[in-house]
Formats: structure tokens, sequence, C-alpha cells
């Protein structure tokens, strides 16, 4: 089966790897679509090289943003590919969609679309989080784009619960959830690596992460706080400190830091996501304190599945799709609350069963969450829709 993917996403190889199952498991023809390049803040950031792949792909410039996106040269790439289905990996409610979905109607393909889409679209729910004049707007275009497009998709993926729910409610009835699958080759329980990279930073005791991006959404001051509140324990704070996030924000947590007097037992690391399962390896307790804002609620929070791939005690707050990520396999706080995150720390400073809990941790990630479990999910999906 042809297989054109488009995806924002894949300028990042991590993001790509989807494609290589797809393609060595289950025999996809594969072109995938990425952007040359995205704007983060004011810097340029290339898309990660992709020369070594087993199947094409297509760096195109991306014109305008956010629903209005589109690439440059995307009419001739669908004419050359000869696809059979597009899986468009962005919303159903952009104008990229709508004329990806006309065009399949005019040349007798299928489409599929992947929404991150978790907050109502309700005029109540865009107007108290963006304001009166911005949340009509913002609303009327999403279901306007929406109704076009419902009716020229064959299959819509989501990625959360909430995201089944809003597009149940709005009428969709092809919909299916999947995982944002983690590479379960790296993500394992390793502890020669473990041993190696512990040495390496000078690491001993128990150690607390968080890794990935510092924003407010992300809520690390939060994890801060609570740590200030448990500093009799002994502890070792390991922090992505992620520079390429130069912003009050950051400056905000490393004052934090240094303010809480928590320096002397803070180690920073700097690591692309090709090297993060190993400071996952070194870790025993990783935290994910996201918190809803009026422009952030965690849509997935990749790092959860991938540190209990890893075998770390995984803590995520109430927000957003965490508490479904961890299931049973983690612990959940509810988000903002600095007293039931360091309780929950202090617990989990003192579990004997660590190890147990990580390997649970770790089988539960892998058989639910894994790259093996999503393309397993969409090419179910994919045979049913090209056989319709």
């Amino acid at each position: 089966m042809k297989l054109l993917a488009i995806s924002k996403a894949g300028h990042i190889s991590t993001n790509r790897e989807i494609y290589s199952t797809l393609n060595k498991i289950y025999g996809y023809q594969i072109t995938l679509v990425i952007p040359e390049y995205l704007m983060i803040g004011n810097k340029r950031i290339n898309s990660d090289p992709f020369d070594d792949l087993s199947y094409k792909v297509i760096a195109l410039t991306m014109l305008g943003s956010d629903r209005y996106s589109r690439y440059k040269g995307i009419l001739k790439v669908l004419k050359d590919s000869e696809p059979d289905i597009i899986y468009f990996e962005d919303d159903p409610m952009t104008l990229l969609a709508v004329s990806l979905g006309i065009w399949c109607k005019w040349n007798s393909k299928k489409f599929t679309c992947r929404t991150n889409q978790n907050r109502p679209l309700t005029i109540t729910s865009e107007v108290s989080r963006l304001g009166l004049i911005k949340g009509l707007f913002s609303v009327t275009t999403k279901l306007f784009l929406l109704q076009i497009s419902k009716r020229l998709i064959d299959h819509l993926f989501t990625i959360s619960n909430d995201g089944m729910k809003i597009f149940t409610q709005l009428g969709l009835t092809n919909l299916t959830k999947i995982p944002l699958g983690f590479n379960e080759e790296r993500f394992r329980i390793d502890n020669k690596e473990r041993k190696i990279y512990r040495n390496s930073l000078n690491l001993n005791g128990i150690i607390i992460s968080y890794m990935g991006r510092i924003f407010e959404g992300k809520g690390v001051h939060i994890l801060i706080e609570a740590l200030n509140r448990i500093q009799e324990h002994e502890w070792t704070f390991l922090v992505d400190s992620f520079e390429l996030y130069l912003d009050p924000y950051k400056q905000h947590i490393d004052y934090l830091i240094e303010h809480l007097g928590i320096k002397k037992r803070t180690v920073f690391f700097d690591a692309d996501h090709s090297r993060i399962a190993n400071y996952m390896n070194a870790s025993d307790i990783v935290v994910v304190p996201s918190i809803t804002t009026s422009y952030f609620k965690e849509e997935y929070g990749r790092i959860a599945p991938e540190a209990m791939g890893a075998g770390c005690l995984v803590v995520v707050s109430s927000s957003g799709t965490l508490p479904e990520l961890v299931s049973e396999a983690g612990w959940v706080f509810q988000e903002g609350s600095v007293d039931e995150l360091a309780s929950l720390l202090k617990k989990l400073i003192y579990e004997k069963n660590r190890k147990a809990l990580g390997k649970k941790a770790s089988n539960f990630a892998h058989k639910n969450l894994g790259l093996n479990r999503q393309a397993l999910i969409m090419d179910k999906i994919f045979q049913v829709v090209i056989n319709k």
C-alpha cells in the first residue's frame, strides 16, 4: 500500500519512527512530507537529516501558520507519489486538511487525519479561554472548517479520551484512539547504561528528574516548590536545561532553584531526544507536573510513557491526557497541588519495591504505548479504510 504522510512534527527524527515501523513491519511504501524548517521563537530550526531512511522523505517550505499553513509544492508531491491513502498528521480543522480532503475526493483516494484536540469546541469554552472576540473567531473558524473536512475524512485518529469525546459529540463516528508510540528498543530498562550515566554525572541515591521543555504550562515551578518542602530527605534533582527556550519562565525556574536553596542538589543536563533515555535510566522518579492554562492543556506528555518504558516511577499531574497514559502503572496528583506532589515524592523516596514497580511500568508502557502498538492500530484502520 502506498502511504503519503504529511507531518509537521516530522522535522524531528524521533517523530518519524512510526513510519519506519510501518515500512519495516507492514511493508508500506511511504512518502513523508515534512517542513524544511520551523521557526521556534526567533530561531530557525532546520529539519533533522533523513538520508539514511528506508522510505522517501520530502522537505518542503511551510507557508503560513496554524490553521492556514500550507506547503509550497504539495500539489506536485500529491501527483507524483500516487498514494492509495493520505495520512495528515494534523487537525482536520485546518485549511490544508480541507484542501487535501478535496484532492482525495477528486482523485478517488482515501484520506485520514490525526488530531491532538483535547478542549471542548464550544463557544463557552473558547470565549472563556481566549476572550470574547478571539474566542468567537476561533470557534467559528474551527467549526466551519470541520463541517467541510468531516465530509471528506475517511477516518480520524485521536490521541486522548478527551479527543474521542469531543469529536463524537460533533457527530464523527469514524474515530480511533492511538498512542504516540515510543521506541521500545531505546526506552527500556538498561542497568548497564544506568551505571554509566550515574557515574558520569556523579549521581548517588534517589534521583528525581524533570525532562522536556520548560515553559509555564509544564508546571516545573510546582515540582521545584514540592522539592523545597522535602529538603530534609535524601534526593538529587536532575533537570533538562533545555537552553533553546531562554524566556522569562526559564529564568524564573533558574531563580527558584537558586532562591530555594536546592541548586547544590541539582544536576543540569542538555541532551537531544535520541539520548534522553540514558538520563531516564539514571533516574528513579520522573515527574511530569503540567498545569492547564488558557493556552495549554497537556495533549499527550510523551516523556511519561518513555520514562515508564525505561523503568522509572512516573508521577504526573491530572492535566489533560497524563492520567490515562500512566493508568495504574504510575502516580497522579491534582495539578497545581504542591502539597500533594511533595507527599507523593516523599512516599516514593522510601518505596522499597521500586525495582518491581519500575518493571511493571515498563511492561505496561511497552505493551500499550510503544511504536509497535501504534503501528498495529494504524495498519488495522488503514486496511479497513482502503477496502471500503
